[in-house]
């Protein structure tokens, strides 16, 4: 054990005599590895994986493979900017057959707007990750260098992964929504809520708008998904694993579209015939 000049010892040489014991009895002897857990105050599988990342001496898992994984992902989010959100298949319509253009267009719409998040979200964590170990990595060593190097071009390209999510202006969209919103609000204004004819068609007119909108958010959220998991679901594992030891990559928010597709099915579903029950046995 090294000291200070006093001859006293430092924190960080205990602290490192403590971890490098652990290292070396991981997966061997339980009760000296129970014994330091003990000593460290350790409680709980979660801390232990903790004392594991901290006592683990790599930068990189498999240096020598991860220039291949950190282009393969690259390459992975190329393709799904590219194509995680066009040409939804079109499936039995009935009905919808012609109003397809415009349930396409939606679908897409909400397709790319998980796909571009997700990518926001993995190029953000990529980069970070990136830095992390870079900061750890020895002064002039090669793992060093080749973090460097991935760190920059993950941050040159993640202004074009973070884009409008949307494909839409900000400013057009607010421009259509807003008469929109606000032409509904007076038309609603001058009707009587006593009125029996408005009450079943508003009730059928809500009916059918949550029921298409819960139908198009679930189908562009399960495009988006199985697509995300086509592209890059093992491309970014095995970044993941050359790396070792950084947690599991990010994930897509198809299961928060899916809750909310739900939610829209039973507003159409319970609410709008609950409320229009009750304005008929009102009036």
């Amino acid at each position: 054990m090294t000291g200070d000049g006093d001859g006293r010892s430092l924190i960080l040489d205990e602290l490192g005599d403590r971890l490098d014991r652990f290292r070396l009895v991981t997966g061997g002897d339980e009760a000296e590895r129970d014994a330091i857990l003990a000593e460290l105050d350790v409680r709980g599988p979660r801390e232990a994986e903790m004392l594991e990342e901290l006592a683990n001496p790599r930068i990189l898992a498999h240096p020598e493979r991860f220039a291949d994984a950190h282009r393969l992902v690259m390459s992975a989010m190329e393709v799904l900017a590219r194509h995680g959100h066009r040409s939804p298949a079109r499936g039995r319509l009935g009905p919808l057959v012609v109003v397809w253009p415009l349930v396409r267009w939606l679908i897409e719409l909400v397709a790319r707007y998980i796909s571009y998040s997700y990518l926001g979200t993995l190029i953000d964590a990529t980069r970070h990750l990136y830095g992390r170990r870079e900061t750890q990595a020895p002064n002039a060593s090669a793992e060093r260098a080749m973090l460097r190097l991935a760190r920059v071009e993950a941050e040159r390209l993640a202004p074009g992964f973070k884009g409008n999510p949307i494909g839409v202006p900000t400013v057009l969209l607010g421009g259509a929504v807003v008469p929109i919103v606000a032409s509904l609000v007076r038309l609603a204004g001058g009707i009587s809520p006593t009125d029996r004819t408005v009450l079943v068609v508003g009730g059928a007119i809500a009916f059918l708008v949550t029921g298409l909108a819960s139908w198009v958010v679930l189908r562009g959220a399960a495009m988006a998904h199985r697509r995300i998991q086509l592209a890059t679901r093992e491309a970014v594992g095995a970044l993941w694993e050359t790396v070792g030891a950084c947690g599991r990559p990010p994930r897509d928010d198809a299961q928060t579209f899916a809750y909310v597709a739900i939610a829209l099915t039973v507003v159409g579903w319970i609410v709008v015939p609950a409320a229009v029950g009750i304005g008929l046995a009102l009036s």
